[in-house]
């Protein structure tokens, strides 16, 4: 209410920013959107540096660090790798953790290359992305870019950590702050598995030529895979346990029945930070005279939270 004849106002609330769209006759007028400065400095960013030119004159002449770039956007994209909403990362630490990998690669390529092969450099950055974070340690550190520029250093951090437990610190390139929330385990060994995943089937992609291996690495995950619905519907996944203690990391097999969410939580999935809301499930082990067979038995009751998820499984 309140505007004009032929105006109209809609929120577009799939955006990773919600976006309050203004239209008149099926026009879009403007599109606002709220407490986004930053997102427009980091924009403003990665044009200054040359990573993504604003207007290139040609597809030809984007530069092979901007594809390498989008091609890693579309991957967290079509394998639904968790948002920093739901307890993961942001995109824009994907996307430094990638510029500087992709800076360690870049003296790697003769001129000739670049200009007969892009694509081939394309896939070699993407699997020398994959490779410097899947170890379990690849995540477990500090990475900080010198104000004004794309120079960057990664300093592993040294101390002993709990299995399974990464520590990451990016720094914002101007102001400093750090852009990565802490991650759960859970979350941690799910983003792990999906970068050795790519990294398998990028490696086959180049040396093969096949592109069924390419993809492969790019193949849609189905909807709430990755996701913790908030809903009490019965169903199978793999869950994080023993995270607290100083044994190894424990990834079990569990049938989740219900679900006790917090009162004020009013979101369709759980957040992997909440270590609040009630998980009630049943493990799944396989007995010690069937090791080797696929044969899993329920065995003991267990109380979790979205803190422990860390992927669904459809089980037969």
């Amino acid at each position: 209410s309140g505007f004009p004849e032929n105006f109209g106002a809609v929120v577009i609330d799939e955006a990773r920013i919600p976006i309050l769209s203004i239209t008149s006759e099926n026009q879009v007028l403007v599109d606002l959107a709220i407490n986004s400065h930053h997102s427009i400095e980091h924009v403003r960013w990665f044009h200054n540096i040359g990573a993504v030119p604003p207007n290139p004159p040609t597809v030809a002449q984007v530069p092979v660090l901007t594809v390498t770039l989008r091609c890693l956007k579309w991957w967290l994209r079509m394998r639904r790798i968790p948002r920093m909403k739901d307890g993961a990362l942001p995109t824009v630490v994907w996307m430094l953790l990638a510029m500087h990998s992709c800076a360690e690669e870049s003296g790697s390529f003769s001129p000739e290359v670049l200009a007969e092969n892009p694509l081939s450099v394309v896939l070699a950055l993407l699997s020398a992305f994959f490779q410097r974070y899947t170890t379990v340690s690849g995540l477990d550190g500090k990475l900080k870019y010198e104000k004004g520029s794309a120079v960057s250093d990664f300093q592993q951090h040294s101390r002993q950590k709990r299995p399974c437990h990464a520590d990451l610190i990016v720094l914002d390139p101007e102001s400093g702050v750090n852009l990565a929330p802490p991650m759960s385990p859970a979350t941690h060994i799910l983003l792990v598995h999906e970068m050795l995943r790519a990294r398998s089937l990028l490696k086959d992609a180049i040396c093969t030529g096949h592109s069924q291996a390419l993809d492969a690495a790019f193949q849609p995950v189905p909807e709430f895979e990755n996701s913790l619905p908030a809903s009490t519907e019965s169903f199978d996944a793999l869950v994080f346990v023993n995270g607290n203690g100083e044994c190894s990391c424990t990834v079990e097999l569990a049938r989740i029945h219900c679900i006790h969410k917090t009162p004020w939580w009013q979101a369709p999935v759980l957040a992997r930070w909440d270590m609040q809301s009630r998980l009630e499930a049943y493990l799944f082990r396989e007995p010690p005279s069937c090791v080797g067979q696929g044969l899993f038995l329920q065995t003991q009751a267990i109380t979790l939270a979205p803190w422990n998820f860390i992927c669904r499984v459809e089980t037969t």
